[in-house]
């Protein structure tokens, strides 16, 4: 999607019961991909994991996460990171009128 020129993206969280570490880096690594930056190397593990945080951004947005994977967000601080939504369609209106 970077590469065909998308540069906005929201994640529809909502079926997402739980999220593990892996779960925790790709998001990380999403933002990174829609900033024109190398994701972090999954083979990383750890010390992946422990790089993460950042800035909050506008760019990539999440929508709906279940109070499980709203907890795991903030217990990690990645919540900081993201724009969080009830849902999609709250997502996709702010998105818009941002735009």
């Amino acid at each position: 999607l970077y590469d065909e020129g998308t540069r906005k993206l929201i994640i529809d969280l909502a079926n997402l019961r739980f999220m593990a570490s892996s779960g925790l880096v790709a998001l990380h690594s999403i933002v990174q991909i829609m900033h024109g930056q190398p994701p972090l190397d999954p083979e990383g593990g750890w010390q992946a994991l422990h790089s993460l945080g950042g800035e909050a951004q506008t760019e990539v947005r999440l929508a709906g996460p279940q109070p499980s994977v709203e907890r795991v967000l903030q217990r990690t601080g990645l919540d900081r990171m993201f724009v969080v939504h009830a849902d999609r369609h709250t997502a996709i209106d702010a998105a818009s009128a941002a735009a």
